[in-house]
């Protein structure tokens, strides 16, 4: 698990959906994948010479678990994830549990916060995303706290140091919870990491916001 905090991040509009979001890109394409791959064992989205690539299947499942190569062996273990369009499989060694601004500042009612959705996210995130991160984690990695001083835990000038340990840790996909998560799951996805949002793990004070 990856925590960031800030001292002041603004609010942003946590996204929901079935279980996790799906990068909208890839939303876009997905009917597109069904008719082109309909013959095919597997279809290649991305650059498989240059090792970013998923894989599509007959079976309507997104393979983001980075084999090799498209002829590769199955990763194993494997998780799939029932996400609010399609199901998307990914390697738990790959993949880190990334909470954003849950800190006092956002979360002490003594400094005046009172907003449900954050006590509401807060008791999903202890009770669910938590326990499921430690459980599946195959090496049992230990927490990290990083501290951001932007809206973005990944903005390259003020916060570098969380890309670097995700690089050397070798982690390809990023599930998100918290607060205000839109900024570092905006530059995530610029950088090249699978994003996934969990629904009920990201929360919002603007009163439109169904969260």
């Amino acid at each position: 698990m990856v925590s960031t905090n800030s001292d002041s991040a603004p609010p942003a509009t946590a996204s929901t959906g079935t279980a996790a979001g799906v990068d909208g890109a890839t939303a876009n394409r997905i009917s597109a994948f069904r008719l082109r791959s309909s013959d095919q064992s597997a279809a290649v989205l991305g650059s498989e010479s240059k090792g970013n690539f998923w894989l599509w299947d007959a079976q309507s499942v997104f393979d983001l678990t980075h084999p090799p190569t498209r002829t590769s062996e199955p990763v194993q273990p494997r998780l799939t994830l029932q996400c609010a369009l399609t199901p998307v499989a990914i390697d738990p060694a790959k993949t880190a549990l990334v909470i954003i601004d849950m800190q006092n500042y956002n979360m002490s009612s003594a400094l005046g916060n009172h907003v449900q959705a954050y006590r509401d996210d807060e008791a999903n995130i202890l009770a669910h995303a938590l326990p499921a991160a430690q459980q599946i984690d195959p090496s049992h990695r230990p927490d990290v706290r990083f501290h951001k001083n932007r809206n973005s835990g990944l903005c390259d000038k003020s916060s570098p140091v969380l890309a670097q340990f995700l690089a050397r840790q070798g982690i390809r996909t990023l599930l998100f919870a918290g607060l205000c998560v839109m900024g570092t799951l905006q530059d995530a996805s610029l950088k090249g990491f699978d994003c996934i949002l969990l629904k009920d793990g990201c929360g919002t004070n603007r009163p439109s916001s169904p969260s």
